[in-house]
């Protein structure tokens, strides 16, 4: 005879392990030249930052001044 409680924990973890991670973000996966990789690492490091966090910053900046630059045109 299986515990309810039991079941209802066991449940719970099976659907926080089938969610995604982060709820509204999506994961890309780049491939890029190692050249420039090992330049996205030196100017992080001058900002002492990862350099993927650095990489997603640049990108999501970039992403913001194009849709500002649509909407003030």
């Amino acid at each position: 005879m299986s515990d309810p409680i039991f079941d209802d924990i066991l449940d719970y973890a099976r659907k926080l392990a089938t969610q995604p991670k982060m709820i509204n973000h999506l994961r890309y996966e780049l491939d890029i030249p190692e050249d420039t990789h090992w330049e996205l690492v030196k100017l992080a490091a001058d900002l002492k930052m990862h350099h993927e966090d650095y990489a997603i910053n640049v990108l999501i900046g970039h992403v913001e001044s194009e849709l500002d630059r649509k909407a003030e045109a």
